[in-house]
């Protein structure tokens, strides 16, 4: 696919998918991969995703781009609120 067209397929999806998407798109990220992700596997100051138990029960890491720095912010705050609703 070309650029166009992926950008064209990720402007018709909106919230948690299309942020999954740009993180698959943007750091190469398989989808086994992205579902595993957790909080502490983000580091937002050095924009990299440590990926554990990747191809080959390997960890590595890998960069994401800074454009969904502010969308995986807003995810984790309404993520955050979420769990302290359940919690309460």
């Amino acid at each position: 696919m070309t650029r166009e067209e992926v950008a064209q397929i990720i402007l018709l999806m909106e919230g948690t998918p299309q942020l999954v998407v740009k993180l698959l798109y943007g750091s190469g990220l398989r989808i086994s991969e992205a579902v595993r992700l957790r909080i502490h596997d983000i580091d937002f100051e050095m924009k990299q995703v440590t990926v554990r138990s990747g191809k080959g029960d390997k960890d590595r890491i890998t960069t994401f781009p800074s454009s969904i720095a502010p969308l995986l912010h807003n995810h984790l705050s309404r993520v955050k609120m979420l769990h302290d609703k359940d919690l309460a």
